[in-house]
């Protein structure tokens, strides 16, 4: 929780110091990365989204378009998403994807990367069509030699590849190729706490479709040690969502002690997944009915 207090006070900084001294390029950085944490932060989405739209608008300025292709990253990436459908998103990464990689602007091209990638997933897309494109971003990725997307979009790979009945059973993403438990020995000790929460996200939502709850619970408790990380980004939201999906599917496994406690955590997942529904129900809204229905059955249950 430091560091995201860290990265808020800097956002909120140079935001003040643009106040003081007027609008210069990395002006408009400033209002995205304040656009960023508004809604996450404070929960104020639509002054988010209003930030975000400056922050748009200045780089469309005559002399300051310097970080339009990075600003646009960060409006498709962290701020639109929680205002418009997440489909919406595409059009912004993949324009700052083409801007950045022809710029040579390798951290954001590579940004950009893993997040198309991760937007496609979560929106659906068939997964023949996401491990095709996830495909041609990890080429970019290792052509560049950029780390850290590079494991997110393996992590991304893994999940498509267990969901295909590509690998040795349901419930585990190890293959003739792939060692998971080997994996997860590097992969627990990486320099970047973003890149491990989002890989035991994704292993929260192969488990719960595998039908091992007690194995998604288990990785959604390492996802959530980062998950200050994750500030402002969609997969976020999966976390809440399939951890209070997994706790109801193992609810019959939970004694009477322990019901009261995860039933508390049931409801504090389900108001989070309401208020990111209240600004875009078009996104979320399936998601909040889905475990506010969950939670429902099961009072009833005990009912």
């Amino acid at each position: 929780m430091q560091h995201q207090n860290l990265f808020v006070l800097s956002a909120l900084h140079m935001v003040r110091i643009t106040l003081s001294h007027g609008n210069g390029p990395a002006s408009a950085m400033g209002y995205a990365l304040l656009g960023m944490v508004l809604g996450p932060v404070f929960g104020r989405y639509e002054e988010a989204y209003e930030f975000g739209k400056l922050a748009r608008k200045i780089t469309e300025a005559e002399g300051m378009e310097e970080y339009r292709a990075r600003v646009n990253f960060l409006f498709g990436d962290s701020i639109n998403l929680w205002i418009n459908h997440l489909k919406t998103n595409l059009d912004y990464l993949y324009d700052a994807f083409e801007a950045t990689s022809r710029a040579g602007d390798v951290t954001f091209s590579g940004y950009c990367c893993n997040h198309i990638v991760a937007d496609l997933l979560i929106l659906g897309r068939g997964l023949d069509e996401v491990f095709q494109e996830s495909q041609f971003y990890m080429d970019y990725i290792l052509k560049v030699n950029f780390e850290a997307p590079k494991e997110v979009i393996k992590g991304i790979q893994c999940f498509i590849l267990n969901m295909r009945g590509q690998t040795n059973n349901f419930s585990t993403f190890s293959n003739a190729e792939f060692n998971q438990a080997a994996y997860e020995d590097y992969i627990d000790t990486y320099d970047q706490p973003i890149v491990i929460c989002w890989y035991y996200i994704l292993v929260l939502q192969a488990r719960f479709l595998s039908g091992d709850y007690e194995d998604a619970i288990n990785a959604a408790a390492k996802a959530k040690t980062y998950l200050w990380s994750s500030l402002g980004h969609v997969q976020e939201v999966e976390y809440w969502f399939y951890l209070a999906l997994s706790i109801a599917g193992n609810w019959s496994r939970f004694d009477q002690e322990t019901r009261p406690k995860m039933m508390a955590v049931l409801e504090q997942h389900s108001s989070k997944l309401n208020e990111w529904a209240g600004t875009c129900p078009t996104t979320f809204g399936n998601k909040a009915a889905l475990v506010m229905a969950e939670i429902a059955r099961i009072k009833g249950e005990n009912d």
